[in-house]
């Protein structure tokens, strides 16, 4: 019983679930100019259903980033105790799981429209790019702040703004903002 509990807390810990605090920020703005620059009512009901799509595609790519950097991360003072190199999870189930969590965003959102899919698509490449050799943006210096802190959370906004608007035709002031 204590593998299978220390195996579900890892999982747990792999979703870095207080991570899901972004995503939830960008799209409740959205959501709130949506609604007013596109005078539409606001289905909030709707806003939770995408962002628990967003949630679980970062679970996901969170998890996949683990699994590729576990070895770097036995040797790291503080990341040495994350799920993977404290070995409360292996491996191969992360895999298994980011893969079943990055599924379950992409079939809640081909629920809500193409433009929603559009937003998990581009931040599941841009993810990739960041993740996996050989682009492994997260090496590059400059690379890594532009797809982690300019494309991530613009299609996080994004996302919040086509659950009204399925277009991506927001004033650009918004977007900065």
């Amino acid at each position: 019983m204590t593998d299978f509990k220390n195996l579900f807390l890892g999982l747990l810990d792999l979703m870095r679930l207080p991570e899901w605090s972004k995503s939830l920020g960008n799209m409740l703005i959205a959501a709130v100019f949506a609604g007013f620059f596109g005078n539409v009512f606001l289905d909030f009901g709707l806003v939770v259903y995408g962002f628990f799509a967003v949630g679980f595609l970062w679970s996901g790519l969170y998890t996949l980033n683990d699994c590729t950097d576990h070895h770097h991360d036995k040797l790291h003072p503080v990341k040495k105790f994350r799920a993977i190199p404290s070995e409360r999870v292996p491996p191969n189930i992360a895999l298994v799981f980011s893969i079943f969590l990055i599924a379950l965003s992409f079939l809640i959102g081909f629920s809500i429209n193409f433009f929603f899919i559009a937003c998990l698509a581009v931040m599941l490449l841009n993810q990739f790019l960041y993740t996996l050799k050989p682009f492994n943006f997260k090496k590059r210096p400059v690379l890594d702040l532009v797809s982690g802190s300019l494309i991530n959370p613009i299609f996080r906004f994004y996302a919040g703004w086509v659950l009204f608007i399925p277009a991506f035709n927001d004033p650009l002031l918004v977007l900065i903002f």
